[in-house]
């Protein structure tokens, strides 16, 4: 039996095995930056100096607001050994999200971001607290590390001998007065990737020499003028008394001088076969202007690819043709979005959080926190994909708190469309009321299992429903009803047959008809002929009869409770 490093050699594992310094820690990748020499295309190579140029450009700068506008939207669940901690921890990172998000999101184009760290005394508490991060430009930034452990950054553009400086060097920022992050780090490596990599050919190819840029502005300067052909004799001509032009020169300066504008004045002078010796041709378009403007679109279309964006997330705001089948490549553009909040915020409690934390709280409780990244991709919108519906956006807990967050007008037209509770020609399952003590009852009316039906429920079910704090949900309970404890307390309570299927039916109504009166108290006129328009077209003249009608009905309800 061969012997086993790091076990005893019949094959049992010990805690040397696990335990000790990484064994690859002077590790380097060897291809890494080697295989960017290699350009068959010989169109050059991607520099972080081609950054600067690239930001200007107009899809580029699109392509990164897009990459930027869901992140003030992230959230995260903090989990603490105590509640003071875990507030302490969760004030500073909104602290940093808020006010300088868009810093830290420079990683994205130039591959790393950071700066200087800043703290202040807090005089109540007298705990060290986080007051704000000082900007540094991100290639004027170089990590510093000891035995491959990240340990601080070197900022180029500080004066020598800066008395400030915690390391005694001008340019040296030292931990906890250090930022680093890195995007897409590789390998182990402290360096980070450029998202504009991916993007430079297509970007290249758009503005470089000869590029569609170039064509297309020179295709339009062509035709914006007369230009053409002039055939002309041999020899000279007199332009003025005395003087004398090659018959070529003065062709080409007749040509030349249209472009400007104007008119031609020729010589009427034949050859002995009569054939006049000065012709004009006027030009002839090459090519179509569509195809020039497309070569652009679709380089701009390559770019935010390249970006990380699929088509869909911008032809589905172009168009105004909403969701349908994009859903999944939301959800993939979603999923990318998480993960750079999660080396953004990992970054953040590493080099931030947890010293804070240990200087307020004591080393031990650097053990007893975790941070986790809330994603963007909430269950109900991996649900809406399943379904072929178009994404929304659910509610987001942090810290045991849920918050809701409305996913527009056609999230509410898709809930109309299959929502919960609205499931034409199926059996409806019992449900589950949550909320107060019915004071009376109203009757209401709707559409279930293939015929129309009246109910009666609660006047309390329509207002609170219409607020959103009731949710009708199938269940294969009996019939529930919370007691007057405040929804503490679920009294079950024994009904007839009869009520079960009234209140699944009236359950059926209220789902369809809130979400039509949630929508029409927040329109106005037009935007609520528009939402009757769009129900129509999505679910058909009858179903959007029947859910206009059962909106209007809790509408009344809730004006009269």
């Amino acid at each position: 039996m061969s012997s086993h490093r790091n076990g005893t050699g019949n094959g049992t594992m010990t805690r040397n095995g696990f335990l000790g310094k990484a064994l690859t820690q002077d590790y380097r990748p060897r291809v890494v930056g080697g295989m960017l020499a290699l350009d068959p295309d010989h169109r050059g190579l991607f520099s972080l100096n081609d950054i600067e140029r690239m930001r200007r450009d107009p899809q580029i700068d699109f392509g990164l607001r897009i990459l930027y506008a869901p992140m003030p939207s992230v959230k995260w669940e903090v989990k603490a050994a105590s509640k003071e901690i875990a507030g302490f921890i969760d004030a500073t990172l909104k602290k940093v999200w808020s006010q300088h998000l868009r810093q830290l999101l420079e990683c994205l184009p130039y591959g790393r971001s950071g700066g200087e760290l800043l703290y202040r005394e807090d005089p109540e508490t007298g705990r060290i607290e986080f007051d704000r991060l000082a900007p540094v430009h991100p290639l004027d930034l170089r990590p510093l590390t000891q035995d491959r452990e990240l340990v601080g950054v070197s900022v180029q553009g500080v004066a020598h001998g800066n008395s400030g400086s915690i390391s005694g060097r001008g340019n040296w920022l030292l931990m906890p007065r250090s930022l680093w992050i890195a995007n897409e780090a590789e390998h182990g490596r402290f360096w980070g990737k450029s998202r504009l990599m991916q993007a430079w050919y297509p970007w290249k190819e758009k503005i470089g020499r000869h590029g569609a840029i170039d064509v297309r502005r020179l295709w339009y300067v062509k035709n914006a003028y007369r230009g053409g052909i002039m055939y002309h004799p041999s020899g000279t001509i007199q332009t003025a008394a005395g003087v004398y032009q090659t018959c070529q020169d003065y062709a080409r300066e007749i040509i030349e001088k249209a472009e400007t504008g104007g008119v031609l004045t020729l010589p009427s002078i034949t050859d002995e076969k009569g054939n006049p010796l000065w012709r004009y041709e006027p030009p002839a378009i090459n090519g179509e202007a569509a195809g020039i403007r497309d070569y652009a679109k679709d380089l701009d279309m390559e770019i935010l690819v390249a970006l990380g964006i699929p088509p869909e997330v911008v032809n589905a705001a172009a168009s105004g043709s909403g969701w349908s089948g994009r859903s999944v490549p939301f959800l993939v553009y979603l999923t990318g979005e998480d993960l750079i909040a999660q080396q953004i915020l990992t970054a953040l409690d590493q080099q931030l959080i947890r010293p804070l934390v240990e200087v307020n709280f004591g080393k031990q409780a650097t053990h007893q926190y975790q941070v986790t990244p809330i994603s963007l991709v909430t269950s109900e919108m991996k649900e809406d994909a399943t379904k072929g519906g178009q994404p929304g956006q659910g509610g987001q807990q942090q810290g045991g708190q849920e918050q809701q967050q409305g996913g527009g007008l056609e999230q509410l037209l898709a809930g109309l469309q299959g929502g919960e509770g609205s499931q034409d020609g199926q059996q409806q399952e019992q449900m589950s009321l949550v909320g107060a003590e019915p004071p009376d009852w109203l009757s209401g009316s709707g559409y279930a299992v293939g015929r129309p039906f009246r109910g009666r429920s609660g006047r309390w079910l329509a207002r609170r429903y219409i607020n959103g704090r009731v949710r009708v949900v199938p269940s294969r309970d009996p019939f529930q009803m919370p007691g007057g404890g405040g929804g503490q307390a679920i009294v079950r309570q024994e009904v007839t047959e009869q009520a079960q299927r009234e209140a699944a039916m009236l359950g059926d109504a209220l789902a369809d008809g809130a979400r039509a009166a949630r929508m029409v108290l927040a329109m106005d006129a037009s935007e609520a002929k528009s939402m009757m328009a769009r129900l129509q077209e999505r679910m058909g003249p009858e179903r959007a009869g029947k859910a206009l009608r059962a909106a209007r009905e809790v509408l009344a309800l809730a004006k009269g409770a």
